[in-house]
């Protein structure tokens, strides 16, 4: 998969973007073809549940951050998406930012926009709300290898934009909290590492992306240290109705979606060795 990489110089951005904003004016707020950005409760639930203190697990005399902090942009902006990989069909971005009525935010390619985001409310401290949207394109319907966001948001946003074999929407974690300085920062912990060579977190701070999250998140099961896994806790929201279905249905088959409640499995310190599976949310 291709991941966001470094972003170009100021003065190519301006030069870019003032190419293709006449364009984007106009259909800002036009086209709704994404949908609405929502964790799933699974990933909500592990804050709640983890258990806080009182149980030791064995680490070695180190400690070690997750993987890189997402970037948080402000103004209008370029995301260089490279191409495609054998395999990889659709471009899949979110965007979640703040916003004042009013404001508003467009993503483009080389031609066409691929989406946009309005704020029409005027509430929350300061008068800001925070807003998310999502969507998939094809890859033959993705020209050029970057991609133009013209913003005149206020405030910080963040865009994800990955090439995969799915349609399906990135989770782009609420952004930060805003601090003394007035701009959102990411937190980045470090973690005891644990006599398997991973990670070991008691929770997730809404300031900790999913990349900087442990590899392994404490809980107890039958009264005994397990832990969530993070690729398990770092799901992904379906594209379409049919991968939806493919979704639920394949969560049914592992027994982690019965009667509409969901569970997720837990692990022994090695991170491979399954102890059971847990409550975590439910779904009507």
């Amino acid at each position: 998969m291709t991941s966001m990489r470094e972003r170009p110089a100021d003065a190519e951005i301006d030069a870019w973007v003032a190419a293709v904003r006449p364009h984007v004016v106009a259909h800002v707020g036009v086209r709704r073809w994404w949908r609405r950005l929502a964790r799933p409760s699974v990933a909500l639930g592990v804050a709640g549940m983890v258990a806080a203190g009182g149980i030791a697990y064995a680490a070695v005399e180190q400690t070690r951050t997750g993987g890189p902090l997402p970037e948080i942009r402000s103004g209008s902006s370029v995301v260089e998406i490279g191409e495609p990989e054998p395999g990889d069909r659709f471009l899949n971005i979110s965007v979640t930012y703040r916003c004042k009525k009013g404001e508003t935010i467009s993503v483009r390619d080389d031609t066409h926009e691929l989406m946009s985001g309005h704020c029409r409310e005027d509430t929350g401290e300061a008068g800001l709300v925070s807003r998310g949207v999502s969507g998939s394109r094809p890859a033959d319907e993705i020209h050029g290898t970057r991609l133009a966001v013209v913003s005149d948001i206020s405030r910080e946003y963040r865009v994800d934009a990955t090439w995969g074999p799915r349609q399906s929407m990135p989770l782009a974690q609420a952004l930060p909290e805003v601090g003394p300085d007035g701009t959102a920062t990411w937190d980045a912990p470090r973690y005891p590492v644990n006599t398997y060579g991973l990670t070991v977190g008691d929770g997730i701070s809404v300031n900790t992306p999913e990349s900087a999250w442990p590899d392994l998140i404490r809980t107890t099961y039958e009264g005994k240290v397990a832990y969530f896994r993070k690729q398990d806790m770092r799901g992904e929201v379906a594209g379409t109705p049919e991968e939806a279905v493919r979704q639920m249905q394949e969560r049914k088959d592992r027994g982690l979606d019965v009667d509409g409640k969901l569970y997720q499995f837990v692990y022994a310190a090695d991170g491979r060795t399954r102890l059971g599976k847990v409550l975590v949310g439910s779904h009507s």
